[in-house]
């Protein structure tokens, strides 16, 4: 066979490079293609499907961007995934946040009044059993009385004689308590006096059941002092006796300073 002649094999080099050249374009705009669809999805924007310079598409697509027809599938849930982590910190700290303002609120709060230890009406009247048998008693006294039987005090003296000085001479008083009456040891009043005490106190400020004066733990409230408590002294002693007596005769001195009982006078 005879080798082809110089000028045919350039002819067909001459005839083979358009076709070359168009299939090299064509790889060229392909690749320009695939790395405009990948910038475009890497910015979140979709590329135009109007052509000839269109608008995009302004839908949501699949993939939860804004004008986006493309589902990027697994690139999205890898992007949910590494966003997760950061939402853990930010609930533990609205939490914890939450969490110390109970604790504030909680330690600002007002801590509650104590409840005596026997308070109105808890106590049936008609287990009281009266140490005095209460004769003599006006009927603003036996309804005081009453109130004292609430708190399950009974009636230490009521009407008693004496120099004409003290609301008993004339059946206007009444001393009620649980203490032995002249014992060193009957030094402070119980929780029960102390709320019937200041019940009382309460009443006689509110102008109620008559009260004119309460006496309690050397202490005095009335009109005087608005119903405040303010100390007391036994109208029959002075300070410096009251003292003297506290160290020479404890049982005289709670008496006449009513540790070991209440006083209530009624008008």
């Amino acid at each position: 066979a005879t080798a082809p002649a110089p000028q045919a094999v350039q002819g067909a080099a001459l005839a083979a490079t358009p076709q070359l050249a168009a299939a090299i374009a064509a790889v060229v705009t392909a690749l320009q293609a695939l790395t405009a669809a990948l910038a475009v999805q890497a910015q979140g924007q979709a590329p135009s499907t109007t052509g000839g310079g269109g608008s995009a598409p302004t839908g949501v697509g699949a993939c939860g961007m804004p004008g986006c027809t493309m589902d990027h599938g697994v690139t999205q849930a890898m992007q949910g995934a590494a966003g997760a982590p950061d939402a853990a910190p930010v609930a533990d700290a609205a939490a914890g946040a939450s969490e110390m303002s109970k604790t504030t609120a909680a330690a600002r709060k007002p801590a509650a009044d104590p409840k005596p230890a026997a308070a109105a009406g808890t106590v049936d009247p008609s287990s009281v059993k009266d140490l005095d048998k209460g004769n003599g008693l006006t009927p603003v006294a036996k309804r005081g009385l009453e109130e004292a039987h609430k708190f399950g005090l009974p009636l230490v003296s009521g009407k008693r004689e004496g120099n004409g000085h003290s609301d008993h001479d004339t059946g206007n008083a009444t001393d009620v308590g649980t203490l032995k009456i002249g014992v060193p040891e009957s030094n402070g009043a119980t929780p029960q006096m102390q709320a019937f005490a200041d019940h009382m106190r309460a009443e006689g400020k509110a102008g109620r059941l008559g009260v004119t004066y309460v006496i309690s733990d050397g202490r005095i409230a009335s009109a005087k002092s608005d119903w405040e408590w303010r100390p007391y002294i036994e109208p029959s002693q002075t300070a410096d006796s009251i003292a003297k007596l506290k160290n020479s005769n404890r049982g005289e001195y709670n008496r006449l300073q009513h540790f070991d009982h209440v006083h209530v006078s009624y008008a």
